[in-house]
């Protein structure tokens, strides 16, 4: 007689209970209507936050995507790591997924090898550009942490395995070239009070 899922170990348990956190609403919608979810109204998460769950049964499989949400004072997509993290820890305690899918749309990997519609398994996570340049702490700024080994998974579904590296800077564009811009504006913004300082020095220095 086969005992039934939940008395199983988490190894041998079957996925039946699936999360799939998205940064953006549009990227969502497309995987909401696929899989027929709906919005759910009772709120499985902290009072006061913004963030949507969308759930629904496909092919024995509970699947709960989870968004964000939206800014409160822009209503743009809350993305981000610091987003994205909460609502994984959040989810993970509040369902007990059996797997969790980290999907959108992962721009920039094309010179990797990586096409539209490619699904990873991660081996390694690590931070892209959390710099720290004091011993030890410059090890603890990369953070690189081994996944959880999924061997199976890789060898029946042929999927690629790949190292995750996050960019805690949140910057859509490249980061040196907005701290660049920043500088530019600032520098422009500072040099009439620059040229003003000058002068009273000058001015100090002639009545000395």
């Amino acid at each position: 007689m086969t005992p039934p899922a939940e008395s199983l170990p988490t190894s041998k348990r079957p996925i039946s209970t699936i999360a799939i956190i998205m940064a953006m609403q549009t990227e969502a919608l497309p995987l909401i209507d696929k899989f027929h979810l709906s919005l759910a109204l009772d709120s499985l998460f902290p009072n006061g936050v913004p963030w949507v769950r969308y759930h629904g049964t496909y092919n024995d499989l509970y699947i709960n995507i989870v968004l964000p949400g939206k800014d409160v004072v822009l209503g743009v997509d809350n993305v981000g790591t610091v987003c994205a993290s909460l609502i994984t820890y959040a989810s993970i305690q509040a369902l007990q997924p059996d797997l969790i899918i980290n999907a959108g749309t992962a721009g920039g990997f094309k010179a990797k090898g990586a096409c539209i519609g490619d699904v990873f398994l991660v081996s390694e996570v690590a931070f892209h550009d959390r710099r720290i340049p004091i011993p030890l702490f410059d090890l603890y700024g990369v953070g690189q942490r081994q996944a959880f080994s999924t061997p199976n998974m890789s060898k029946d579904i042929k999927l690629k395995v790949y190292v995750v590296c996050y960019r805690p800077a949140n910057c859509l564009l490249e980061t040196l070239w907005i701290c660049a811009q920043w500088m530019n504006h600032l520098l422009l913004q500072m040099t009439p009070h620059l040229r003003t300082w000058r002068e009273q020095q000058l001015h100090m220095w002639r009545i000395c």
